[in-house]
């Protein structure tokens, strides 16, 4: 485990961070975009270039039909999953502890954002 500084500086500017590492990361919109941008060859962590990957991204970033921005990132993740630049080996499950006299309800993007939230 590293403090999360040295992390970045080995994934980014040293590129030393290894063939297989863990980072969360979590999106308040939970657009797609936001995810897959991470293997956009232009972002600088990125280690992964792909022409069409590339092109669906562009082409999801310019559209603004739900329904036609679906498809465009299902093809993008199918490129992916076809090449696997990565593979998810892990998916984060939250525990959340409360006290039955507190009225909350945790969001599904990990984010804990406690307006609204109150004891009963």
């Amino acid at each position: 485990m590293l403090e999360f500084g040295n992390y970045m500086d080995r994934l980014l500017k040293d590129r030393t961070i290894g063939p297989v590492w863990l980072l969360g990361y979590s999106v308040p919109t939970l657009d797609a975009d936001a995810q897959l941008s991470w293997y956009d060859s232009a972002i600088p962590h990125s280690y992964w270039k792909n022409d069409q990957f590339e092109a669906l991204l562009k082409q999801g970033r310019e559209t603004i039909d739900p329904e036609k921005r679906k498809d465009i990132y299902w093809r993008a993740t199918e490129l992916m999953r076809e090449e696997a630049p990565t593979i998810f080996l892990h998916q984060q499950h939250d525990l959340y502890g409360i006290t039955n006299n507190f009225d909350w309800k945790p969001r599904p993007d990990q984010v804990i954002w406690l307006e609204g939230a109150s004891i009963r």
